[in-house]
């Protein structure tokens, strides 16, 4: 028995008594997996920019934006900047509605970015670094 873990244990130390690291294997999509969450980051990324955009042009057609304003006693506010604007309730709710959407993609579309940036980054196809 203690023959046996001493050979496992050698089995790690070079002859000078370092320690001898095992190769690291890296996991990695291959083929049709790949493909697939590079069109689904991809469509993220997208959908998180498209709907700022619109948010943001809506903010600025509308006046303001539910998340700032305000609804009360039967008005529905929408506030930009200390201005407030009344509109109507169900241009309230799609703002409010719309407010929340971009609390979730938003953060997602920059997620989305960071993960396909760091997978070009180790990719073994990215020669930034060794081109002339």
């Amino acid at each position: 028995m203690a023959i046996l873990v001493v050979r496992r244990i050698t089995r790690y130390l070079h002859s000078d008594g370092r320690l001898r690291c095992p190769p690291v294997k890296r996991v990695t999509l291959g083929g049709a997996a790949a493909a697939m969450s590079d069109r689904v980051l991809s469509i993220v990324r997208t959908v998180g920019i498209a709907n700022f955009a619109l948010f943001y042009a809506a903010v600025l057609w509308l006046g303001g934006d539910a998340f700032n304003g305000n609804a009360e006693g039967g008005r529905f506010l929408l506030g930009s900047h200390g201005k407030f604007v009344e509109v109507t309730r169900a241009v309230w709710i799609y703002s409010y509605a719309h407010v929340l959407a971009n609390f979730v993609t938003f953060p997602l579309a920059f997620i989305a970015a960071a993960i396909t940036g760091y997978r070009r980054l180790l990719s073994p196809r990215n020669d930034h670094y060794g081109a002339a």
